[in-house]
């Protein structure tokens, strides 16, 4: 009987009910556990970036960054269709620093068959950031955690090989 007290069930009159931890007549509300697929609320840079993503991303790699249909598989001239950016896509495998190149110069940066264009005379390097910051909102914490890991050795190694300058006051 001690074991069952301590565990809250012991023995009840049928008048008391059930314990208050185990009553199944007002259950909590659901927990939604599902990762968003769009967008949450949009301020600053990530409204920016959608904003950009609609006018100059949208119509290759999709309204909901679900990229084109089979887009693993070689078109007849070799090149791929657009990649989904959301996590079914490769846009996470790459570091910050890749992506805004990708964008700025062009897919061929990456894939010498891409049909990608280069975007530098439409968007600067912070709308550029600003793109990827909403392409973000796609991604699970698996998938931005990865990503960020990846920006992290990006920035590691541009260190080791182009350190900052020193500057020498005359």
């Amino acid at each position: 009987m001690a074991v069952l007290v301590g565990l809250g069930l012991a023995l009840r009159r049928p008048s008391e009910g059930p314990p208050e931890h185990l009553d199944r007549s007002n259950p909590p509300a659901p927990i939604d556990l599902t990762w968003p697929t769009q967008a949450r609320p949009e301020t600053g840079q990530v409204a920016l970036g959608r904003t950009i993503y609609d006018r100059e991303c949208a119509s290759c790699h999709g309204a909901n960054a679900e990229g084109q249909p089979n887009w693993t598989q070689a078109l007849p001239d070799g090149s791929l269709p657009a990649p989904p950016h959301d996590a079914s896509g490769h846009t996470w495998h790459h570091s910050d620093a890749e992506l805004i190149r990708i964008i700025l110069m062009g897919g061929t940066v990456y894939d010498p068959n891409s049909n990608m264009p280069a975007f530098a005379e439409k968007v600067t390097v912070e709308e550029a950031e600003a793109i990827l910051a909403y392409i973000r909102t796609y991604w699970g914490p698996r998938e931005r955690s990865y990503q960020a890991e990846q920006t992290r050795r990006w920035e590691t190694i541009r260190e080791q090989v182009m350190p900052t300058p020193t500057v020498v006051d005359p």
